[in-house]
């Protein structure tokens, strides 16, 4: 048995991969017919932090951020990169 667990919410394609373990969010139940996986699907989130964070604050200034600059990140899910945090 394979299973795919933390990594990117896209199918591998492979017959040799069996499972892939994901929640609402990763993959909405309407797509599960695109993976050549099973997915498991876990009760609550598919991060331990959860999405989104409640208590997340993105401001410049909290981070220890100059007001103006650049800033570079490197985020797996881009989908968390929005208009508003730019």
């Amino acid at each position: 048995m394979a299973l795919g667990f933390s990594g990117y919410p896209v199918s591998s394609g492979a017959s040799f991969i069996d499972y892939l373990v994901a929640d609402s969010q990763l993959i909405p139940e309407d797509a599960e017919a695109d993976y050549s996986e099973t997915v498991i699907r876990l009760p609550s989130h598919f991060l331990a932090a959860g999405w989104p964070r409640p208590d997340a604050d993105f401001k410049r200034s909290s981070s220890g951020l100059p007001p103006t600059g650049p800033v570079f990140v490197v985020d797996p899910q881009n989908l968390a990169v929005s208009d508003h945090l730019i």
